[in-house]
Order: structure tokens, then sequence, then C-alpha cells
């Protein structure tokens, strides 16, 4: 018996079977008959908090702000069509976004500079100047720094001259002068001579912090203002006087060196007359023993003296040192000694020639007549021979005194 009456609901279709049938249900539903919807809902596909809405064979989530999907599984983003201003970065978040900004900029959109003059940093009266994540101060005179906190040193460099001193204040400076000086800078010399201190026609001269006064003649003083006694004038023209006579006494001193060198020079040359006198004198000796040995009758031990020269009995000076004390004792070889201040004795000739000791004893007898003789006209010359020692030894003198006077005369 086919029972399919078609028991099977919503459009379930209905398959007989032996006493029994079954139902083929349309999607979304179940049970016997297919009576039953399924609740697509159990378990609840919807995320984020959505509302999950049963239909047949079906199910509707209704999502939460922010999200969408068939199961509002999808953030929505948000920062798709942000606001975010002044390069600020936009945050997503659930059915809104945050902007993240940039420094110095605030506001849900950065759209806001940040006023960093607020509270003003800036000191001593400077004005605040708004920057992006910044600000400068607009400084009074005489302040520096980023908030205008350092008072600027006006005396570095010093500008005060002449030593001054320099004091620091603000935007300016104050030179503390040293005595003499003024200006700003005390680069002015105070000229002292202004007031004209100086008397009686003194001129000023103007010094540092000072004057000085050139006085006129009969005036002395800081200021000229003491007159001199005119005994100090008396002593100047003393003093000048006594100038004047010691160079004159010095030019009469001069002059009279001068003459007494020419007198030496005068009484050298006299001394040289002399010599050549006391010469002549020689020579008229010489013939006096020529007369002398003539008139005895032309002996032979006389008669060589005639062939004498003056040369042969009277040494030069310059042969005189080449005689020694043995050269003075001795004999010439023509048996004429040599006396001992160098020179020739002209006399000695008259005397016979020293015998050998061996020839002594045999001529004795022979030549005891002719020592006699010899005896008396050696005491006939014997103050001849004094006088010619005498001049031999002014003579030796002179030739001294000369070569001193040539030594002392000025080249």
């Amino acid at each position: 018996m086919n029972v399919c009456q078609n028991p099977c609901k919503h459009g379930a279709t209905c398959n007989d079977k032996v006493n029994d049938y079954r139902c083929t249900c349309a999607p979304g539903y179940k049970g016997k008959n297919c009576e039953i919807d399924i609740n697509e809902c159990l378990p609840n596909p919807c995320k984020h908090g959505a509302t999950c809405n049963d239909k047949v064979n079906d199910y509707r989530c209704t999502c939460a702000p922010g999200y969408k999907g068939k199961n509002c599984e999808i953030d929505i983003d948000n920062c798709l069509l942000h606001q975010c201003k002044n390069g600020a970065t936009c945050k997503d978040k659930v059915n809104g976004y945050v902007c993240i900004c940039q420094i110095g900029y605030t506001g849900q959109h950065c759209d806001t500079d940040i006023n960093e003059c607020l509270p003003n940093p800036c000191k001593h009266g400077a004005t605040c100047n708004d920057k992006v994540n910044d600000y400068s101060c607009t400084c009074a005179p005489g302040y520096k720094g980023k908030n205008c906190e350092i008072d600027i040193d006006e005396c570095l460099p010093n500008p005060c001259k002449h030593g001054a001193i320099c004091k620091d204040r603000v935007n300016g400076y104050r030179c503390m002068c040293a005595p003499g000086y003024k200006g700003k800078n005390c680069e002015k010399d105070i000229n002292e001579c202004l007031s004209n201190p100086c008397k009686h026609g003194a001129t000023c001269n103007d010094k540092v912090n000072d004057y000085r006064c050139t006085c006129p003649p009969g005036y002395n003083g800081k200021n000229c203002e003491i007159g001199i006694i005119n005994t100090e004038v008396i002593i100047v023209i003393s003093c000048g006087s006594g100038f004047f006579l010691a160079l004159v006494c010095g030019v009469v001193c001069f002059v009279i060196h001068r003459k007494c060198k020419k007198a030496n020079i005068t009484r050298n040359v006299e001394i040289g007359r002399n010599t050549d006198n006391r010469a002549a004198l020689e020579n008229r000796n010489v013939e006096m023993s020529r007369h002398i040995s003539t008139e005895r009758g032309g002996d032979h031990e006389y008669a060589d003296i005639n062939e004498l020269e003056m040369s042969d009995f009277v040494a030069s000076p310059s042969e005189q040192p080449a005689l020694s004390d043995d050269d003075n004792s001795s004999e010439s070889s023509n048996g004429i000694r040599l006396i001992s201040d160098g020179y020739l004795n002209p006399y000695q000739a008259l005397l016979p020639a020293p015998q050998h000791p061996e020839n002594i004893h045999e001529e004795s007898n022979e030549n005891s007549d002719t020592l006699e003789e010899n005896r008396t006209y050696t005491n006939l010359y014997e103050p001849l021979e004094s006088n010619r020692r005498e001049e031999s030894h002014i003579y030796a003198r002179c030739i001294s005194e000369q070569s001193l006077e040539i030594k002392d005369e000025p080249i």
C-alpha cells in the first residue's frame, strides 16, 4: 500500500517504502518529515561578536562595526579613507583609526602644530618664535644663547685702551680709565696744559697725567713760579770762563812741548857738530904728532905715522860693539893700543910697540934711553888724552839721546 500521501514538509521528496517512507529534505531542513529548519547559526560562524541570523539552508552575520565578510572575519581598513595631516601615520582600529603625529603636531588628525613657546622658554624679555617641533628666541640686546640666558661679555676682547679696566654691562661696557685718560675707550690723553699752569711765559709740555713747564731764564719750579738768583748765571759764566782758560792753558802747553822737541833736535844737531869738531881735534893731534916726530929727527918708529889716516885711529860707532874687553886690552897690528871705550888712542902712536918677554932682556940696555924719552912724551900728552876721553863719552851719550828722540818723534 502506498502510504505516501506526501507527509514530507518544505518541499521534501517522499520516497515510499514497505510499510514506510522516507523524506528527502530540501537543503536547510531535517527531520522525518523535513519539518525542522536546520539552524546554520549553530555553531555560530560569525566572528568578532557578529550576530548570526539563521536562514533556510543559510545564515547571515550581522557584523560589528569595523568588520565585514560572510562571517565578519575581515577588519575593515579605516585608514583607507583617513584624514591624518602633516605627515602623520594612520593606524587602523576596529571601526576606526588613529593618526600617529609627527613631532611638533597634535590632534586626532595631527592637524594642530604644538606651540613650543608655551610656556615661554626665552629669558630676559626675549621673544619666542614657534616652529615645528622647535622654537627660536629673539634675544634682547646684550644676550645670547638658545633661551637668551647668556649675558654677552662686551669686554672680550677688551676695547679699553692704555691699561684701562673694562667692566661688562648689559649690552654695553664701561672703561675705568687710568689717570690721565678719558673717552669711551680711554683713548684720549687728557691735556693737563689746557688750564695753562705754567707761569711767566713758560712753555707747557703735556704728559700722561702730568705736565712739564719749560721755564724761561731766571725761573724754576713746577710751574716756573720761583725766581732764580742771578748768582746762578754768574756761576754758569764762571764755569764757562774756567773752561776757556783751561783750553788756553792746554794750547800753551802743547806749543811749549813742540818747542821743547825742536830744541832737543837742535841740541842733537849741536852735539853732532861737536862730534865733528872732536874729529877735527884728533886730526890736529895727529898733525902735532907728525910734527913732533919730525923734530925728533924722523926716527923709524915715528916715520909710519905720516901714512896713518884718522880712520886707523878712531873706530866707528857701528864697530864698537864688536870690541870685547879682551880687544880693548889687545894691540893692533901696528902696535897701537885700544882704550876701554872702543876708540883708538892717537897719542899712543908716540909710544914704542911693546916687546915680547924673550926680547926684553936683550934690548934692555939698548933701549933704556929710548924708554926714558917715551915717558917724557907720554907725560906731555896726558892732558890731551884726558880731553879726548871726555869728548868720546859725550859723543856716545849724544848718540844714545838722539836715537831716543828719533823713536819719540811721531810718524
